[in-house]
């Protein structure tokens, strides 16, 4: 299992600075990807500081296990043969849940497609995130950074908004925004 400290600055961007960005990294490395999120039918991974998800990938099936921790998340990740919740029951990730006692069963919530360009910049990766989910879409960039230059990524990050204009609108986590959509279509 792999284990990664995320940090990451983020923003909403309207759909024509998106467009811009995209034009002005044409080598940008494009992923189709679609993130499944799960949630406990017996403890709320919520409360408890956790989001899961296992992402598809280019063919492979990506567990995401995160943290919240003093500054970004801790990450635990390992790759799995499928994606559903009996997948789940992974030897290795029952060791994780037991470590933090979290206990299945386990359901999806949700689902978001986003369409991924990604260049890497001196301190850390900058993606530019087209995502659908629940018939919205919306653009989002991420800068996925390096934990040891924290101060110069910053930099870099408010750098590239300068440069292209771009007002910095917070965006709140892609699972939260799935989900909350997910609740108002079910509260109809």
């Amino acid at each position: 299992m792999h284990t990664n400290h995320e940090i990451e600055f983020k923003t909403f961007v309207d759909p024509q600075k998106f467009q811009q960005l995209c034009n002005a990294y044409p080598n940008a490395i494009i992923h189709n990807q679609t993130n499944v999120y799960y949630e406990s039918e017996t403890v709320n991974l919520k409360e408890m500081g956790f989001a899961m998800r296992i992402r598809n990938i280019d063919g492979k099936h990506l567990f995401t296990m995160k943290q919240k921790a003093s500054q970004g998340h801790q990450e635990y990740e390992i790759y799995l043969d499928e994606n559903s919740p009996s997948a789940l029951n992974h030897p290795d990730l029952l060791k994780l849940f037991q470590q933090f006692n979290i206990t299945g069963p386990f359901v999806i919530m949700g689902q978001l497609h986003t369409i991924r360009r990604s260049i890497q910049l001196n301190y850390g990766e900058l993606c530019l995130d087209e995502n659908e989910y629940c018939g919205i879409k919306d653009y989002e960039i991420e800068f996925e950074i390096d934990v040891e230059h924290f101060q110069e990524a910053e930099q870099e990050f408010k750098q590239l908004m300068d440069t292209y204009q771009i007002p910095l609108r917070p965006s709140k986590p892609k699972r939260t925004r799935c989900l909350a959509q997910m609740n108002k279509e079910n509260a109809k």
